[in-house]
């Protein structure tokens, strides 16, 4: 939340009143904003400053601050503001400020006026630079180049004479093409981009088969858990109640030389558990928890005698399912632990690292892999205090759901975060083909679902394109719908799309399907594209993503944070207008008895009557 504090002048006494730059409160967000401005400012001309976003307001009032850019920080906004739209501009704002940071810190330089020849390349030579300083230089030149000469072209000289000395000087010429070649770069970004999908395209079926997997096993301990739910509410049982069931674990093989012998291993185990709620577990260990809190639990006082219920594994964590050491070491948890120990720190920050992260994998909608925050906290310190491993079935299953159709939706029809925040239940279309099994005639008819998003440098509603649902995606869609409506007295909430979606400001609210936890005002429940990254590592975690690297040849060092899922479906191709016939391969993974293994079988399939908006084989459409 994006907060800070402005004098309020009531009846002759002065109070410090906290502000919320995501309530819509403009009108005090502009107060904040000209109490924050420098002096000199104020009567710039061609600038209106009550027209500036609230998210770059806070942006200016929070993070830039008193910052010796400050001014020519505030004339960028000022500037920029008609050009760009405020996702944009904010972060157009963010770039220059950490461009500007790191210039003061590392050439000691105080004033707009020292940003000289010498002193860039003074930057570029002490600096080790990445393709983030291309970004922010890129964010510098379009302000020097276009955004300041517009606006000083609109100003007569004796303004000219004020405020030009406030703007960001051009950079020398040649520098940028010097330091940052634009094609170099362009392809060098094109080719690790590249490099990370062409590992994953081979692995794409038995990537979309251990999500499955992975969602059946998630639901069946659901279904257990609410089973054992409803028998204690027959009868007068008592916690802790025990309940347990048959599960496979299903493992990807981690002897594979090549792509080709990649298989899914299985492992049956029985999970054992202990449905608790919090009263019951603290009556149960009393010599983990202080007196005071023994005498609360024992009254059913301060929130232990609250309904919240809990279980814990009886199993150990190698036999629980994928996620069980992202309990153990609190990885579901966005910042690490006070109550966590050495070891546990320095395994939860390897894990990190090996996600290519620094923070957990925490979802900003309360209910999606977490409970509530106050009850994380608790089920934190259980953990700590006795070393189990206790969750909430209901939330981690949840995003089990959540994140399952957010990947097979990005594996089957390439989809970017901004199209997945899309997907609505406003905005299916359907439309009819048929499929010709092998040595049979006769044509079966079926229903393709389709998704009108907007795409990726599209601004309109009719710039809209149809994006394929496949029959496994649209089977998760509609439990994702249930579980909505069953959390909003039986309606799916109308909700504004998060404010750090890059398509915010082109899309209107609707009843999106990845939302939970709506606000009745609709103004929060959609998901931050942090929380899709976060489910997709969640979903997948544990696959080792540098050995399949390496299995492709690469000498390159790999990446194992969420990849990108762009070009995972190697034969998506669009078509404008033609119809055209297909003939694809159908893959499945057949779990074979005698040697205990998963094996990736292929058998021909025929489509014909493919939609006149796109083509794709029927490895995208066809899951199950």
């Amino acid at each position: 939340m994006s907060e800070t504090r402005v004098q309020e002048s009531a009846t002759g006494s002065t109070a410090l009143r906290r502000i919320n730059f995501s309530d819509g409160n403009h009108a005090l967000h502009v107060q904040a904003l000209l109490a924050w401005l420098p002096e000199d400012l104020y009567d710039a001309p061609g600038i209106d400053w009550t027209q500036l976003p609230s998210a770059v307001i806070g942006y200016l009032v929070n993070t830039v601050g008193e910052s010796r850019w400050a001014c020519s920080l505030a004339l960028a906004a000022g500037a920029g503001r008609g050009a760009m739209k405020e996702h944009v501009l904010k972060v157009s704002i963010s770039g220059l400020n950490c461009l500007l940071s790191n210039v003061q810190k590392l050439c000691g330089i105080e004033q707009v006026s020292e940003l000289t020849k010498r002193v860039w390349e003074s930057y570029v030579t002490q600096k080790k630079l990445t393709p983030g300083d291309d970004r922010y230089f890129r964010i510098y030149t379009a302000f020097t180049e276009s955004h300041f000469p517009d606006y000083l072209g609109q100003l007569n000289s004796q303004e000219r004479a004020k405020f030009e000395p406030s703007l960001l000087p051009r950079l020398p010429r040649g520098f940028f093409k010097q330091h940052f070649p634009r094609l170099a770069t362009d392809e060098g970004e094109k080719h690790r981009r590249k490099g990370k999908s062409d590992v994953l395209v081979p692995l794409h079926s038995v990537l979309v088969a251990l999500v499955r997997f992975r969602k059946q096993s998630a639901g069946r301990l659901l279904s257990a858990y609410r089973e054992a739910l409803s028998r204690a509410k027959m009868g007068a049982v008592e916690f802790p109640l025990p309940f347990s069931y048959e599960e496979e674990l299903v493992s990807v093989n981690r002897d594979a030389k090549t792509v080709a012998e990649i298989q899914l291993e299985k492992q049956p185990v029985t999970l054992r558990f202990l449905r608790w709620d919090r009263r019951s577990w603290v009556k149960h260990h009393p010599n983990d928890y202080l007196s005071e809190i023994n005498r609360h639990a024992a009254r059913g006082m301060r929130g232990l005698g609250k309904p919240q219920s809990f279980v814990q594994c009886l199993n150990p964590a190698d036999e629980l399912l994928w996620f069980a050491d992202l309990i153990k070491y609190r990885l579901l948890q966005n910042e690490i632990p006070r109550n966590i120990t050495p070891e546990d720190a320095r395994q939860r920050q390897q894990m990190l690292a090996q996600l290519g992260i620094v923070s957990g994998l925490s979802c900003t909608r309360d209910g999606i892999l977490t409970p509530a925050q106050d009850f994380t906290a608790v089920l934190s310190a259980a953990i700590a205090r006795t070393g189990t491993l206790v969750f909430d079935v209901e939330a981690l299953c949840r995003g089990a759901l959540f994140a399952s159709a957010l990947t097979t939706i990005a594996l089957t029809n390439g989809s970017r975060m901004s199209e997945l925040l899309q997907v609505s239940a406003d905005r299916f279309k359907v439309r009819p083909y048929a499929v010709q099994k092998d040595g049979n005639k006769a044509r079966e008819e079926r229903v393709m679902h389709l998704q009108w998003l907007l795409p990726k440098g599209q601004h309109t509603e009719v710039e809209r394109k149809l994006f394929p649902i496949s029959e496994w995606s649209w089977e998760l869609l509609r439990e994702i719908a249930q579980e909505i409506k069953r959390a909003h007295q039986g309606r799916i909430p109308v909700v504004r799309p998060h404010p750090h979606n890059t398509k915010a400001e082109d899309l209107s609210p609707e009843r999106y399907l990845f939302q939970w936890d709506a606000s009745p005002d609709g103004k929060s429940g959609a998901f931050h594209p942090k929380d899709v990254a976060n489910l997709l590592r969640f979903i997948l975690y544990g696959l080792d993503f540098r050995t399949w690297w390496l299995i492709q040849g690469s000498v390159k060092k790999p990446s194992i944070g969420a990849p990108s899922t762009r070009s995972w479906p190697q034969n998506w191709r669009r078509k404008g207008t033609q119809w055209m016939h297909a003939r694809s391969t159908y893959r499945c993974m057949i779990w074979i008895n005698s040697s205990r293994k998963w094996t990736l079988r292929s058998s021909p399939l025929r489509m014909g009557h493919a939609s006149r908006s796109f083509s794709c084989s029927l490895l995208l459409l066809i899951r199950g």
